[in-house]
């Protein structure tokens, strides 16, 4: 069940800005997520490498992604509800990660992308599949969205 033009209906209605503290926190998920891969010590410098615009800028870039998952979240945030995992580790970092091997994928030492980002339909499919997954929106549980792993 897409359910993606809903969420940006209510989170306009909404019209909720992101907490300065939460996107503090998200930023330094997102950047885990990019960055940190402790099965691959040579990540970081392979995706440096590969973006070859510097690293603030890098993180500036794969930051715009967080509105769009704020704008996906925002209206189901501040319900009363338990949460089944934690957010930031499950959504925030893992997207991170997807951005990360967006930017190049690598097959051994052989680049297969060369260091552009996804376009913002692209992340905001992989969004929406995320916050589904964690919040198991949708009519089949958990796995409804068809996220690849």
């Amino acid at each position: 069940m897409n359910l993606k033009w809903l969420y940006r209906l209510l989170a306009v209605w909404d019209c909720r800005p992101m907490p300065a503290e939460l996107s503090a926190v998200w930023g330094a998920f997102l950047h885990e997520g990019l960055m940190c891969h402790p099965g691959d010590p040579g990540r970081t410098r392979r995706i440096l490498e590969t973006w070859d615009s510097g690293c603030i800028e890098l993180i500036i870039a794969t930051c715009e992604y967080l509105d769009p998952l704020w704008q996906t979240v925002s209206h189901i945030w501040f319900e009363p509800r338990g949460r089944p995992g934690v957010f930031e580790y499950e959504v925030v970092s893992e997207l991170g990660e997807w951005l990360g091997e967006w930017l190049g994928e690598w097959l051994g030492e052989q680049l297969l992308t060369h260091g552009h980002l996804p376009s913002n339909k692209e992340a905001e499919r992989y969004i929406e599949a995320l916050v589904n997954d964690f919040f198991e929106i949708g009519e089949e549980g958990p796995s409804s969205s068809g996220r690849a792993a």
